[in-house]
């Protein structure tokens, strides 16, 4: 049954932005269920790692949860044609974003609005830093690999290219 919009939504979670909804309580209280993807089912894929973002800039940084937007979507819906998955190589840009591409394809449609830029500029920059500092030095260091020290025989011979058959 077709309902006009404010019907359908005022039992869901109270907003005061946008279409008056908090999505995320409404989906964590079980008002909502929504599909993973509209075009094909759950790859099963979940990746809860929140990733800083605009480290540079003179907004806040922005820290983008994946765990809340796995709750919703299928990383099929964003990754490769929106967001490459690689950190750093998709250059995200306010400007795309307020004209409906990268998060506007959601955000200022059906997620919150772009006007509510405190919830995505949330993050101090000293924070965000020192945060990154923490992670850098909590990874194990890369080993390099053992390789012995050049003997007369294993030298490359002048004039040959290492790598190349011979």
């Amino acid at each position: 049954m077709l309902q006009q919009p404010a019907d359908a939504l005022s039992p869901l979670a109270p907003d005061n932005a946008g279409n008056q909804v908090r999505w995320v309580r409404a989906l964590r209280d079980g008002q909502i269920n929504p599909r993973s993807s509209l075009r094909h089912p759950l790859n099963g894929e979940k990746y809860d790692k929140d990733v800083l973002l605009n480290l540079n800039g003179g907004m806040p940084v922005v820290r983008f949860p994946h765990s809340v937007h796995n709750e919703w979507l299928d990383c099929t819906n964003c990754h490769d044609h929106l967001f490459k998955k690689q950190r750093g190589a998709t250059k995200i840009s306010m400007f795309l974003i307020l004209q409906g591409e990268q998060c506007g394809v959601c955000h200022g449609a059906v997620a919150f609005p772009l006007t509510e830029c405190a919830r995505c500029h949330s993050v101090k920059r000293s924070d965000a830093l020192a945060e990154l500092e923490r992670e850098a030095a909590a990874k194990p260091s890369p080993t390099p690999p053992f390789e012995p020290a050049p003997t007369p025989s294993t030298r490359p011979s002048a004039g040959k290219t290492e790598g190349k058959a011979r």
